[in-house]
Formats: C-alpha cells, structure tokens, sequence
C-alpha cells in the first residue's frame, strides 16, 4: 500500500551530510525543511545543494520549504548564568535591547511599551516563566512575577494577548527571503503569521522576482486563529506549529485548534501540515512512547496532508530511524482509515468553480468504478491538490512538464508526480499517460483510470474535462 500522508524532514547536525540525506530519501522523506532561525548562509546553501543532488542522484522530485525566523521577541542579554526570578516579585522590562542590570531586563521589542497594558500575560522561556504587567512608566513595562525559574539571555517571550505591531518579514526576513527566490526553493514558512496581509506581503515580493515559489503560513498565536479564514484564503499551504501555539493558547486547547486548523484547511483545499514534538522522545530513544504514535496516527486521522518532524531529524540521535517509524506508524493508521471507511472527502460543500466540479466528479467516478489511479495533467499542480483534499483512496498521478509543480505536487497527501512532456493533441496525452501507468506498474492491462485535463492543451488553463479510460 503506498502511503499518502507525506513525510517532511528538517535538516540539521544531525542529518545534513550527504549519506544521511540519501538514508532519509530512502527511508521515505517526501520534502525538507532548512530553518533559517538557524545557521548562515554558507551553512543554509550547502545544504540546499546537497538535498538537491541527493534527490537528483536517486530520480527524486524534492520540495524544499525555507522556513523563514520571523519576529522573535526576545530577552537581552543577562551576565553570569542567569536570573532567578522568585514568584511574587518585581521586575522591569525595557524597549531597549540592553544587558540586564538587578530586576530590569532588556529585549528586542522596541515597541514593547506602546503594545502591552495592565493586566496583560508574558510569557518567557517557552512559556515556563510567567509574568503580569502590572504599570507602564516611561517606555518601562513593570511586572509581578507568576510563575519564576531561571531565566538566561535570548530566550523567547511570548505575548498571547497582545496582536504585537513587529512587521511581519524582518530585515533577516527579508535577506532570507530573497535567498530562498535565488535558490528556487519550492515553499517559503512564513512565521507568527497574524492576518492576511503578512501573507501577501511575502507574495507579493515574490511575484515581482517571476517566481512560482508557494507561501506557507505558519498558525502560532491566537490572533492568527482568529483570522484563520482570511490567511487561508491567501495562503497556498498551513503549518499547525504546536510549539509556540502551546505556549500562548495553552497546551489544553492545542489538539481543538488543531482539527480546527485542518478542517478550515481542507475545506479551501489549501496544503495542510501538522508540526511539533510529533515523535520528540526519539531525540534521544530509538523508539517512541505510546502517546506519541498516538499523536502521529491522530494528525493523520485529523486530515494532515504532511507530517513535519523538527528536532527528532534535525538534532536527534535517530534521524532515519524517526522517518522509518513515522513511516510505519502512518501506513498504519491509513490502513486503518480504509477499513473503517472512514477516510473521508475533506471538502463537501458544493463546488464553487468548474475545476472543483470537475475534479468532486473524477473522485466520485474513480469510487463507483474502483479505478485503479485518477490522473491529472496540469501546469500548476493546483488540479492534484483539489483531488487530494476529497482523499480518493486509489493514488492522485499528476502529470506535469512543470518541474516546480512536480516538486510540488510531491507534498500533497496521495499524489505522486511525474515529470512528461506535454502533448498537443489529446489522444497522444492519453495514450502517452497510460503508458506511464502500465509501465511504472501503477496500473495493468484492463485497469479503469480516470483523467482529468484542461482543454485546449495547447494552452494553460483551468481543468474542465474528465475522461474514463481503460487501459
């Protein structure tokens, strides 16, 4: 059975080398992501490259997704080896990124003072430590402390309460963004996405460099949640980042926020991934618990197009192995889903356009005749992305002479893209598809297939014709 949910690996000093690249190809890595919180361009391009020729060397069509930093607030700098902030004490945030001196901290937000007010929550430390403003005094934020522990220089703060007014790309951002344009990455993350127009301002940037690089918003504060339907209507795909969603929602209302994640998602058939702590204990263990295969099979049930591993692959003892186990735990759960019949169309509202009618019917069809594949040609891989969310159980086969929609397309849960020329007279593309099927093994001699394509194909447009064919 070919596995569906894709497998999206992060690189790191764990994995970057070229052999452990080709044992995660081997293993079943669908698609890589460099996070540009860390490294430098020396270190982010050469492991661009060797993804590139690792999955080149093995007749692989590798996503690589550039998952930009964001605007991190952070603490300053705090001398010696930290401090310890006693519950029910005093201390002072400045706008000023300065070295802490006795009970008052420096941090990155320079427009801390002018976001914040009485009675607001901040968090530290990924949420460990958590304080109260209590007053705000000439550019000062003044503080209770809730919740102390140690606290030492540049750890993260985060303010669930507050729509911060930091610009949504920084400078860094906007450095790293320009890289990614330069390399031909195939999906940039955008990171503490919190409307619309974050959105557009990366794709914008990106349209003017001629670029068909797609724009993924990763949801991690609950000002986001609250315009989840606006991003989604910019967004070509969606990150649940558990990390620091838990932080500012609270790890309670994570796994609801994340179905509903999903099925906003599933609906507007955008690209849907699911991230964070999903097999954390093999960081360390060549195994994990329980609850985590629990938590993989979950997100999978959940509707999860991908699965993103972050540390386990990136810095753990076990990258391969992580991908193997994901790997079997996912087949698994998607088996499962089979025999239930419960693995069910994602969109079910009417459709709103004739590609959607077109590809709700080849789905349907492909159903009632227990076609062996449902092929798709198309520029974009838009067409493969709108069959995948009514989750088909044969596999998606989109065809492309495109290589970014290739790349692409090998993201999307079910579909499996291959790289044809396109043929200018439609018997010839039928003929020339089927030929791929029977000789690939996807389907034999007798077989139903249906095919979906747009008409005329000498030209690009929007599918608006289906084809049952007998191979």
């Amino acid at each position: 059975m070919l596995r569906k949910t894709k497998i999206i690996c992060t690189l790191g000093p764990a994995s970057w080398d070229r052999e452990t690249v080709k044992r995660l190809l081997e293993a079943g890595m669908d698609a890589a992501r460099i996070n540009f919180s860390h490294g430098d361009r020396d270190s982010h391009l050469k492991i661009y490259q060797t993804l590139r020729e690792s999955a080149e060397s093995l007749g692989r069509h590798l996503p690589i997704i550039g998952d930009l930093q964001g605007p991190r607030i952070r603490v300053g700098e705090i001398p010696g080896k930290g401090l310890q902030l006693e519950k029910g004490s005093r201390v002072v945030l400045s706008s000023r990124n300065e070295p802490a001196a006795g009970s008052r901290i420096g941090t990155t937000y320079p427009s801390l003072a002018g976001d914040l007010k009485p009675g607001v929550a901040v968090l530290l430390n990924d949420g460990l430590l958590r304080l109260t403003v209590e007053k705000i005094e000439s550019g000062d934020v003044h503080c209770r402390v809730e919740v102390g522990g140690l606290l030492t220089s540049h750890k993260g703060m985060n303010l669930p309460e507050v729509k911060v007014s930091v610009p949504a790309l920084t400078g860094k951002d906007l450095e790293d963004l320009n890289f990614l344009l330069e390399q031909d990455f195939d999906y940039v993350a955008l990171s503490f996405v919190q409307r619309s127009s974050d959105v557009l301002q990366a794709k914008e940037i990106i349209a003017r460099a001629g670029s068909q690089m797609q724009v993924i918003a990763k949801i991690e504060k609950p000002s986001a949640l609250d315009e989840l339907e606006g991003i989604l209507d910019e967004s070509d795909g969606v990150i649940v980042a558990r990390g620091d969603l838990g932080v500012e929602l609270g790890v309670e209302r994570v796994p609801a926020a994340q179905k509903k994640i999903l099925r906003a998602a599933g609906k507007k058939s955008v690209l849907s991934i699911t991230a964070t702590q999903l097999l954390e204990s093999m960081l360390v263990n060549p195994v994990p618990t329980r609850a985590e295969a629990s938590d993989v099979a979950n997100s999978v049930f959940d509707g999860s197009d991908a699965l993103l591993f972050t540390g386990e692959t990136a810095a753990g003892k076990y990258p391969v192995e992580t991908v193997r186990t994901a790997d079997r735990i996912v087949r698994e759960a998607e088996g499962s889903m089979e025999a239930w019949g419960d693995r069910v169309m994602l969109r079910h509202q009417a459709a709103q356009n004739i590609p959607e009618a077109v590809c709700h019917a080849a789905a349907d069809a492909a159903r009632d005749l227990g076609a062996a594949a449902i092929v798709t040609g198309t520029q974009s891989g838009r067409t493969a992305l709108l069959l995948s969310k009514f989750r088909p159980p044969m596999p998606v086969v989109g065809i492309s002479d495109n290589v970014q929609a290739v790349r692409r397309m090998s993201l999307y849960s079910g579909v499996y893209p291959v790289q044809l020329p396109r043929m200018e007279v439609l018997e010839e593309s039928v003929e020339h598809a089927a030929a791929h099927l029977r000789e690939s093994g996807t389907c034999k001699a007798g077989d139903s297939v249906v095919m979906t394509f747009g008409a005329p194909l000498s030209g690009r447009g929007s599918t608006n014709t289906l084809r049952l064919v007998k191979i």
